[in-house]
């Protein structure tokens, strides 16, 4: 039996992965094709979650024959190619199997963990993508001293990154992915980033809450400031929760932006504590940054009030051009 192996990182798969996977099956006779979402991987970082993308694998397999495995998502540590194929050789140990990779992966394979082992356990395909690939894969053979197969397949101009981004700004995505997978992403909102209204809602509620601080103490003090930057990593965190396409740190469920935002979460929360404490044990008056001059403090009704006390009434001011007039006539 003849077993095709076709990992990547399907984030999400698109019609060009649909269409490696249809002609290398028909290319290479082979019996069976397993696509695998990969993990936790080394080398790249994916955005989307794990189980999205291989339910959107599911999708695309069972319109077209496949067989979708679970195997590197559900492991906790790195996954590396060879690991999988060792699995995946365990099982078919007689059997023919060929590992699917894209011009990309060829180009980069030197940097890949135990390149020689992958030889050794599978027959290597490349999917052609540019004209570089044919040097690329001749450069391989040379080196790793093995046959490594080329697949002429169509070249579909579209990539992961492409679609997530037409996704996000509303276009239309049906030339480059499957109707499965363009409703399951439009029904679970993936690729989607609505986080700049709720952090812009945020924000201006920490400005007015801001506002009403400055109108009450009529001073903008450092301990405003810093309760400010806790107010605004607080709410970052929780918002950068609903993000799909953020990064997300090793296996931890913890996105990059989250880390961020918490730091400054302590950073001015650490320091905020700091002062506090430090006007409890010294109860003197530490000033902040006051950039309102002397008597500039007041009200919008003070000052209105004082300059109508300062202005003239009609009867003095006819009485001072009367005496005017007087002393020029004299």
């Amino acid at each position: 039996m003849k077993v095709g192996i076709f990992g990547g990182s399907f984030d999400p798969p698109h019609r060009g992965h649909s269409e490696i996977a249809l002609q290398s099956k028909e290319t290479f006779n082979l019996d069976k094709l397993i696509m695998i979402p990969t993990g936790i991987a080394p080398h790249k970082e994916t955005s989307g979650d794990m189980q999205h993308r291989y339910n959107m694998c599911k999708l695309v397999a069972e319109k077209h024959g496949f067989e979708v495995s679970d195997y590197e998502i559900n492991k906790k540590t790195y996954c590396y190619s060879f690991e999988t194929l060792e699995h995946f050789r365990s099982m078919y140990e007689t059997d023919d199997i060929y590992f699917i990779i894209g011009a990309d992966s060829i180009k980069n394979f030197g940097k890949w963990k135990n390149p020689e082992r992958i030889f050794e356990l599978c027959k290597v395909v490349v999917a052609s993508r540019d004209e570089g690939t044919e040097q690329a894969v001749a450069d391989a053979e040379k080196k790793y001293k093995t046959k490594i197969y080329l697949l002429n397949n169509e070249n579909i101009d579209v990539s992961s990154t492409e679609l997530r981004n037409i996704i996000n700004g509303g276009g239309d995505a049906n030339i480059c992915a499957e109707p499965e997978v363009l409703h399951y992403i439009a029904e679970n909102n993936l690729y989607v980033h609505p986080t700049f209204f709720y952090e812009f809602v945020w924000c201006m509620v920490g400005f007015g809450l801001l506002y009403l601080c400055l109108k009450k103490f009529r001073k903008f003090s450092g301990q405003l400031f810093l309760s400010y930057g806790v107010w605004y990593g607080t709410g970052r965190m929780f918002i950068e929760g609903l993000r799909t396409d953020s990064l997300y740190i090793g296996s931890t469920g913890i996105r990059v932006s989250q880390l961020l935002s918490a730091a400054i979460v302590l950073v001015c929360g650490v320091i905020l504590i700091g002062v506090l404490i430090k006007v409890k044990k010294h109860p003197v008056k530490i000033e902040g940054v006051d950039y309102f001059p002397e008597g500039a403090a007041k009200t919008l009704k003070e000052r209105k009030a004082e300059k109508m006390r300062n202005l003239p009434n009609k009867s003095t001011f006819a009485k001072k051009t009367e005496e005017k007039d007087g002393e020029e006539n004299g």
